[in-house]
C-alpha cells in the first residue's frame, strides 16, 4: 500500500509561513528528511526533532503524530480529525486549496452561495474539464440570487446586491460545465451556516458568523477517518442541502 501523507504536519509547515528548507535548517535534518516525515504519517522523528519541531510549528505532538499518545492521553477520534484549524479562510494558505483541487481523483463537493473565488483564484473550470473526463464527481449547491436566505445574507453582511451579483456570477461560470459528464449542478436556498469544500477524504469547513464576510470567518480542514463524529457531521448537512437544491439547467433556468 502507498503510504499516507501527514497532511497535519504539512498543514502546520504552511500555516507558519515556512518552508522544507526553513524546517530543515531550524531542526538541524536534511530537507529529504522533512519530506519523509510529511510522506509518511507512520514516519515519527527522534524525540529531539520532534520537541524543536513542534516548538518552531507552534502545535501539540500528539496532534501531528497521534499515535505518540498512550491509552490515558489518547484523544477521541472526533478530534484527531481536525488537520488545521485557520482564523480566516483568507488564512488558508493558497499551496493548501492548490493541493486539495489538484489532488482530488474521486469526487469534489461544493456548498455555497458562490464561491465565485474558487474560478477566479484558483482557475478551477479547466480542473474540472480534465477531472470530469477522467471520472472525478463533481457536485456544487451554489445560492438562489432570488431566495430570501440569499437576499438576507447580503444585507447582513453589508453587501447588498453584492452578493446575489457574485452569486449570479458563479452561475454563469458553471454555466461551461453543467453539461459535462459527472458533473452537477444545483441552486439552493437555504441558510448557509456552513460552506463546504470536500476533496476526496479530505474537507474545509468555512462557519459563518452574522454581520461578517465569508473570507474572515475560521475554517476547519478535515481529514476522514473510521468513526469520525465531525466529518459525518458536516458532510451529512451537505447531502440535506442536496436533496433540497434544484438541478441547474444549461439555459441557466430551473
Amino acid at each position: 500500500m502507498d503510504d499516507v501523507a501527514n497532511d497535519r504536519l504539512r498543514a502546520a509547515i504552511h500555516a507558519s509561513g515556512l518552508t522544507i528548507e526553513d524546517v530543515s535548517s531550524r531542526v538541524g535534518v536534511d530537507p529529504k528528511t522533512v519530506e519523509r516525515w510529511i510522506g509518511d504519517e507512520t514516519r515519527t522523528p527522534h524525540r529531539t526533532n520532534r520537541i524543536q519541531l513542534v516548538q518552531l510549528l507552534s502545535v501539540d505532538e500528539v496532534h501531528l503524530w497521534p499515535s505518540l499518545a498512550g491509552d490515558v492521553r489518547t484523544r477521541p477520534t472526533s478530534e484527531s480529525e481536525l488537520v488545521h484549524l485557520y482564523p480566516t479562510r483568507s488564512a488558508v494558505p493558497f499551496d493548501i486549496w492548490t493541493e486539495l483541487i489538484h489532488s482530488a481523483h474521486r469526487v469534489v463537493d461544493v456548498l455555497v452561495f458562490s464561491g465565485q473565488f474558487l474560478v477566479e483564484q484558483h482557475n478551477l473550470l479547466p480542473v474540472i474539464r480534465a477531472k470530469a473526463a477522467a471520472g472525478v464527481r463533481f457536485r456544487f449547491a451554489v445560492g438562489d440570487h432570488t431566495s430570501a436566505a440569499v437576499i438576507q445574507r447580503a444585507q447582513e453582511e453589508g453587501t447588498t446586491g453584492g452578493l446575489e451579483g457574485r452569486v449570479q456570477m458563479m452561475r454563469r461560470y458553471l454555466q461551461e460545465v453543467v453539461t459535462l459528464p459527472n458533473v452537477q449542478v444545483r441552486t439552493h436556498g437555504t441558510i448557509l451556516y456552513n460552506s463546504i469544500y470536500r476533496f476526496d477524504d479530505q474537507a474545509l469547513i468555512n462557519g459563518h458568523a452574522y454581520g461578517a464576510l465569508a473570507g474572515q470567518n475560521p475554517v476547519l480542514h478535515l481529514r476522514r477517518l473510521d468513526g469520525g463524529l465531525m466529518w459525518e457531521h458536516y458532510l451529512e448537512s451537505f447531502e440535506r442541502v442536496w436533496q433540497l437544491a434544484v438541478p441547474e439547467t444549461r439555459e441557466g433556468s430551473n
